[in-house]
């Protein structure tokens, strides 16, 4: 509603590509919808079985990786670049272990694609 209401000019989006997902809201179709207004993006991930909520209370396990949960990484990053999001940060709310481990996975998945 923020997007479509205020100027392009002056307010752009700063997207997660794992709460859109949790939210029920494929970030490819926010990419698309919002081409140019969205300059940085979250890069993470969500594990199957999370239902669709408005809400941060997703248990702390259902974080991934990017690449280890039910997110279409290689499509988001495509519909991301055709956006023209410029940068990216990838990161991980919660994590089963060492959070630097799970950086390290998620860089090396990026970084094979």
């Amino acid at each position: 509603m923020l997007l479509g209401a205020a100027d392009p000019q002056l307010v752009s989006l700063e997207l997660d590509m794992m709460w859109s997902q949790v939210a029920g809201v494929s970030p490819v179709s926010v990419l698309e919808k919002y081409h140019g207004r969205i300059p940085l993006m979250h890069l993470k991930d969500v594990k199957r079985g999370v239902p669709k909520m408005y809400n941060e209370r997703i248990p702390r396990d259902a974080f991934a990786e990017v690449g280890n949960g039910v997110i279409e990484t290689p499509r988001v990053l495509a519909a991301a670049r055709k956006a023209g999001v410029r940068h990216y940060f990838v990161e991980q709310d919660q994590t089963p272990g060492n959070p630097v481990d799970s950086l390290r996975q998620s860089f090396e998945y990026l970084r094979k694609l």
